[in-house]
């Protein structure tokens, strides 16, 4: 009923009239002290329960020796939590232990045998050795076969971890088929209503959501829900993690309002039946500062996450993967304020702290790699980033198969670096390769597809193709009107570049219109200087600055660089190219030695984050020469356009 409170108070109750009456090492006392630290457990008090689950396995030795039956039960116990927690080699070590004694004692192919090869499966996936672990999950199934018969229940746990495994691997298609048929078997023998048949449609539901088909999806979690809230009341902890899953599924469609509205809710009935620690309440909070970054509310989000990680660093190990977690997202909302230091230096911590607790391999490393080689991205050190990025997709190529998304993201990323520096037509290759890989995994409108074909369209745009990547922008636009509400942040994102397109093809006044009526969208559900709003008025005097309305277009920059020193630092990269617009149009209005002194600043802030032959540097500089020649300081110019054109020529031989 996941009272786990009243039930930890009536054993703890128990235990201390057993002790008043010495009864203290019998078996019933035993019990009762497995009950207590399994309630803990259920309570999120991890490190509670492993120490009194040492203090059991003791007693258990001193009684019954170290071969006993109950004693291997209790190593398994410890084992599942030190797994929880995140130590999955300790955990690993005990079971290898207590499988080497079953199968002395009861043989391979003895049930108790076979249950501690199904978790040293689910062990080796959370380590991320999936291979290795669905070929034990195999090798568990057809033993069970041999014995039982292909329809005994005891088959659907490990049919459910193969699943499991397949998913970790990318094979959705292949664990939903497996789902579906234990959903059937499961149905047939334990009803509808039956919690483990509830468990498995969640199962299907995160995977149908893995795949992009958030409807159906969508359709399962709230069917669930409602046969959890009519057995188990709306404040049970199965139907929070429901209400959280639909939440989650709501924010990959676009609707963060209504999944923040949720994440709120839970939140609150859990710091009712919870205490202030419990993973469960804390994962919420997460959540909710999950979608308030995605929301550009960066510093309501960081509140969050710092009073997490608080709560987390006096109850958890610093290698606890939720505190890691909770830290790689601060780090990732100190990235979108432009604080790439400070978000670096975490970052380091966390990939310091992980490899003496985790293989060089284990794809929580290859994730903080990930996210050291976005920040070198967003910091403009390209070559750095590329080097990182090729670095984790050889190291996952060992790992895993040749397109598991895992693999396909970072070749998206290697791409966008390609993007980045100037490669478009390579980065290009890529892009299309990511696509068509992806294709034969996700539906169409999944966030991934569209991201990709976002990518696309910005290429071709740089290439001359505005065509081209105008149909695209409109492609993705229809498909996200299809899954997001009117003014998601995505469909305005994506009204945006087809802006800018109609911009570089001379058709200002359309792109004009285009970005008021995103301005006025924004307005409605944004705050009056947020980030977003702020990109879109950048545009707007863009446009203006096109159209030869230079006067505007300042007032506008003006504006935009006042609002934004607020926000980000001054080297943010949003900063420089405002500053870099109000030079033009300075420029453009003749004052000249106005335009070269910014120009200047921007140089020295480029030198300052980017590296020597970085293209915008050399933008910058191409735009100083341009300022010279009309001041004319000819010679200066041109000894200046050299240097550049001799830089330019290091990059393209290399």
């Amino acid at each position: 009923m996941g009272k786990y409170h009243e039930s930890y108070e009536i054993c703890l109750n128990i235990e201390k009239m057993l002790n008043e009456i010495s009864v203290i090492n019998c078996p019933f006392m035993l019990a009762v002290k497995n009950n207590i630290a399994s309630c803990l457990d259920n309570m999120g008090k991890r490190n509670e329960a492993l120490k009194i689950y040492y203090q059991i396995e003791k007693i258990q030795v001193k009684l019954l020796g170290t071969n006993h039956s109950s004693l291997l039960i209790t190593k398994c116990h410890i084992a599942l939590i030190l797994n929880k927690i995140g130590k999955h080699s300790k955990a690993l070590e005990i079971y290898h232990g207590v499988q080497k004694i079953q199968t002395e004692i009861l043989g391979i192919d003895h049930l108790s045998t076979l249950t501690t090869k199904h978790y040293i499966s689910i062990c080796l996936n959370d380590m991320g050795k999936y291979n290795e672990a669905l070929e034990i999950a195999y090798q568990v199934e057809k033993m069970q076969v041999e014995i039982f018969g292909t329809n005994h229940p005891i088959l659907l746990n490990t049919k459910i971890n193969i699943a499991l495994c397949l998913k970790c691997l990318g094979k959705y298609k292949q664990a939903l088929d497996i789902f579906c048929h234990i959903e059937i078997i499961q149905t047939e023998i334990l009803g509808i209503h039956h919690p483990l048949v509830l468990m498995t449609k969640n199962d299907i539901a995160i995977c149908l959501s893995a795949m992009g088909n958030y409807k159906e999806a969508l359709k399962i979690y709230t069917d669930v829900e409602d046969i959890q809230t009519k057995i188990l009341g709306c404040k049970h902890p199965s139907v929070l993690t429901t209400k959280n899953n639909i939440a989650n599924c709501l924010d990959d469609t676009g609707n963060t309002k209504k999944a923040l509205e949720i994440y709120y809710y839970v939140e609150n009935i859990l710091k009712e039946i919870f205490e202030l620690d419990h993973p469960l309440l804390l994962a919420t909070k997460n959540n909710i500062a999950g979608i308030l970054c995605k929301m550009k509310k960066n510093s309501e989000a960081l509140e969050i996450y710092y009073h997490v990680e608080e709560i987390q660093t006096k109850t958890l190990e610093e290698s606890h993967p939720s505190l890691l977690a909770t830290k790689l997202n601060i780090a990732a909302c100190l990235k979108n304020i432009g604080n790439y230091k400070e978000a670096l230096e975490i970052d380091y911590q966390i990939e310091k702290i992980q490899s003496t607790v985790l293989e060089i391999n284990h794809p929580a490393i290859l994730i903080t790699k990930h996210n050291i080689a976005f920040c070198f991205n967003l910091m403009g050190k390209y070559s750095e980033s590329l080097e990182l990025y090729r670095f984790i997709e050889k190291k996952q190529c060992e790992i895993l198969e040749n397109n598991h998304p895992s693999i396909l993201t970072t070749k998206d990323n290697i791409a966008i670096c390609l993007k980045n520096m100037g490669e478009y037509n390579e980065a290009l290759e890529i892009f299309y390769h990511v696509e068509n890989k992806r294709n034969e995994i996700f539906e169409a409108k999944h966030p991934s597809m569209l991201n990709t074909k976002f990518n696309i369209a910005y290429c071709l745009n740089r290439i001359g193709k505005y065509s081209d990547a105008l149909e695209i922008y409109y492609e993705i636009e229809k498909m996200q009107t299809e899954i997001c509400e009117t003014n998601d942040s995505s469909i305005l994102d994506t009204k945006l570049s087809i802006g800018y397109c109609l911009n570089l093809m001379g058709k200002y006044s359309d792109a004009l219109k285009l970005y008021r009526f995103i301005e006025n969208k924004q307005s409605e559900i944004l705050e009056n200087n947020h980030p977003s709003i702020l990109t879109t008025k950048d545009n707007i005097a863009t446009c203006l600055k096109f159209m030869g309305k230079y006067y505007e277009a300042l007032e506008i920059f003006y504006h935009v660089e006042n609002k934004r020193n607020e926000i980000f630092e001054a080297k943010h990269p949003s900063m420089l190219n405002t500053k870099c617009n109000i030079a033009y149009c300075l420029n453009r209005i003749g004052k000249y030695s106005d335009a070269l002194v910014i120009y200047y600043e921007i140089e020295k802030m480029q030198n300052e984050s980017c590296e020597t032959n970085d293209s915008s540097i050399l933008d910058t500089k191409l735009s100083i020469g341009y300022c010279l020649n009309l001041m004319g300081k000819y010679s200066d110019a041109l000894k200046l356009y050299r240097f550049i054109e001799n830089k330019q020529s290091e990059i393209l031989e290399n």
